[in-house]
Order: structure tokens, then sequence, then C-alpha cells
């Protein structure tokens, strides 16, 4: 395992959480003809072992109707999206960009540079000027699992550094939480074509996956990940009894009939030590035409969270969609989002102890100083969240 150095920046602002009294108070004042108020409270547990997003929520807790996170959306310097994220505790969040391989810490709901930064480069053993396009991520436990988009390049050509699948140890609290790379594999494409590596094998899903990746082609521009070729954007954990690390890729593209599909991941841990990737089964998903665009699961509803939107570089629609993760349930729609002009619905934390979820946005495209965000300078580049109240 390599570990990554990191940088240590001043301490996170006071979040705000509704307690259990604080609500009782409420109610009583309510009824008085007054308003209740929010009052304070600590971060919820070691970031460590409580925390959860991008896949995972950690443990829910015992408060977890009565905690809501502060809807002040954030602005997080230093990149233009966070393409996959997990929580790190109550109050802050490990954000990963499919435009660099830096992880980056950040106060949720703050406006600022990250607390913490990690260069990833080294230990996945690429280049610092590589792009792995790390897509999406999952917490279990104290690891963190994320993916690429095992696509090809926007122009269709085949780049072996963006078939990646990615485990990371955390320890610690932010803002000095520790991490650790503790793998790095590249098979996992090829098992997903391979039909003895499912327990539930798909012919029509299997077929349709070979034709958007043709690996025999080293240049296919209509094989690109917006055209018609392959794209993962989405990981969360989805455990199920007798496999509580169960986790779920949900893809972009392609999209059979005009479904959505997510693969079920039977054993992370054992394809993070080395070993082949074994899935489960393939679940259609009615998104009406959409791709998944982002993935996590909730502790607190017991489900896991979609971001919906175009395979393309369309501007809309973004929907949330919630799903029980159960082989071949139905999705059902959450909401439909409303977002900034020029941003894109990327990424979804969840929190330990509330049902509120974080959406974090794609700024690519977002003009800042005149330019947009991913042609500005590297200092002027930031993106922004929304929170919502799941239900």
């Amino acid at each position: 395992m390599r570990s990554i150095p990191r940088g240590v920046a001043p301490p996170h602002p006071t979040i705000r959480v509704r307690s259990a009294i604080a609500l009782l108070l409420g109610l009583c004042l309510w009824a008085a003809g007054c308003s209740p108020t929010l009052v304070s409270g600590p971060d919820h547990g070691p970031d460590g072992g409580g925390g959860g997003g991008g896949g995972d929520a950690g443990g829910g807790g015992g408060d977890a109707a009565v905690v809501s996170l502060d809807p002040t959306p954030g602005r997080y310097r230093g990149a233009c999206d966070g393409s996959g994220a997990v929580a790190l505790g109550f109050t802050h969040f490990l954000s990963l960009s499919d435009e660099d391989q830096v992880a980056r810490v950040y106060a949720r709901g703050a406006a600022g540079s990250p607390v913490q930064t990690f260069q990833l480069a080294s230990a996945l053993g690429v280049s610092t000027d590589a792009e792995v396009d790390l897509e999406d991520a999952a917490r279990v436990g104290d690891r963190m699992y994320a993916i690429s988009s095992h696509g090809r390049t926007n122009s269709g050509d085949l780049d072996p550094v963006r078939y990646r699948f990615v485990a990371i140890e955390l320890a610690g609290q932010a803002p000095g939480v520790s991490l650790t790379v503790a793998a790095s594999r590249a098979r996992l494409l090829s098992d997903l074509l391979d039909s003895s590596r499912w327990l539930t094998p798909n012919p029509t899903i299997l077929s349709a996956l070979q034709a958007a990746t043709r690996l025999d082609l080293q240049s296919a521009p209509s094989l690109a990940p917006k055209e018609q070729g392959l794209n993962f954007e989405g990981l969360a954990r989805a455990p199920l009894a007798g496999a509580p690390e169960r986790l779920v890729i949900g893809l972009r593209n392609p999209r059979p009939a005009g479904r959505a599909i997510a693969v079920s991941l039977m054993n992370p841990a054992e394809l993070a030590a080395g070993g082949a990737a074994r899935f489960g089964e393939a679940t259609e998903l009615d998104l009406g035409g959409l791709g998944i665009r982002g993935m996590a699961w909730s502790d607190a509803a017991r489900a896991v969270y979609l971001l919906a939107g175009p395979h393309d570089a369309a501007a809309g629609p973004f929907r949330l969609y919630r799903w029980s993760g159960a082989p071949g349930a139905p999705v059902v729609l959450a909401r439909e989002l409303t977002v900034p002009a020029g941003a894109h619905p990327e990424a979804i934390v969840a929190y330990p102890g509330t049902a509120d979820l974080q959406i974090l946005f794609d700024a690519d495209d977002v003009v800042l100083g005149g330019t947009t965000c991913k042609d500005g300078a590297a200092a002027d580049r930031e993106y922004g969240d929304l929170i919502v109240q799941a239900p």
C-alpha cells in the first residue's frame, strides 16, 4: 500500500443540526405561534468509521429523522467538478475529479479551497498529466472504492489509464484525515465482458456492452463516451442479505432500448486484492431514456439514489431517482432537478444520520470571469452544490 502526503488548512466552520430536544421545543413553540430554531451540534463520530456517501452513508444513528444538513450552498475551489465523493463524518467530504488525479477534502457548505489535498498519480502508476477519468466513489466502512469511466477518450481512442478500479483506505478525522491507496486494478472491464464471471448473465446486455467497447479497435469515433460508447459514471454500495459489501455500477452509456444499466459487483474486496471480478446481474432501469450520472447509498433511506441525465452533452433534463438496489426492482422518481446555467449534477453524497443529500455539480462549462471554468486558471476554478431533502 502506498501512503499519500497530505496538506492541512484551517479547520472547518461550525455546522448546524437539528437535535431531538430542539425539535420537541420547536413543536411547542410552533403551537404557541413561534418559530422553532436550529441548535449547533458536534461532528458525528470519527470520520474514518462513521461517515459515508457517494455510495455508503455509514451508520445512520438513532436521530436520523431529526437531523438536517445546512442548506447553504458551498463554493469549492481548485477544481471544476466533484465527479465522485464520499462523506467524512458530518462536516466534510472527500471529492474526486475526472480531470486530474487529486483527491480534495472540503468543508461542506464553506466557500474556499480544500482543507486537504492528495495527489494520487504516483500511487495509481500514472503521470500527473494523465487523465484516469475517475467518475464516482463508494464508501464501505473505512475503505473507499473509486471507479473510472472505462470509456474511450472524447475522440474515440482507447486509453489504458481510463480502466481503473481503485481501493483507498481512510483513517482519522477531517481536516486531518489520512489516505492510502491500497489497490488499483485494470481488469474490471475484461471480466465484465466475460459471461463466465456473471452469476446471472444477460445475453442482451452482454451484447450491448461488447458493441459499446470493441476493444479490438484502437480508434472508433462512434464509440466515444457521449456517442455510442461505454461510460461508467455511478458507483454505490447496495447491500443485500448475505452480501453486505455488494456494489452497483451505474452506466451513463449504453442504454439498450432506452433503459439505463446498473451492474452489481459482488466481490469488490477480492477484486482489489488481485482476484477476478464476480458480477451478479444487470438491472435495466427506466429513467425516461436518460443515463446514470451519479449514485449513492443512503443508510437513512435504506436505498440507492441515482442522478439521471443525458448520455451526451445536452443541457438536461436532470432527475433524482430512488431505487432499493435489489435486482430487478423499479426506480421511483424523487424529484426533477433545476441546476445553474452551464452546470450539470455530477455526484451524490449521503451523510450519516440524515436523509438529506448533497448533490455536487460539474461546472466545466460555467462562465467565470469571462471564460469557462475548464479553460480558466487553476486558481479560479470552482464548483457548487445543492442540498436536497430526499423523500
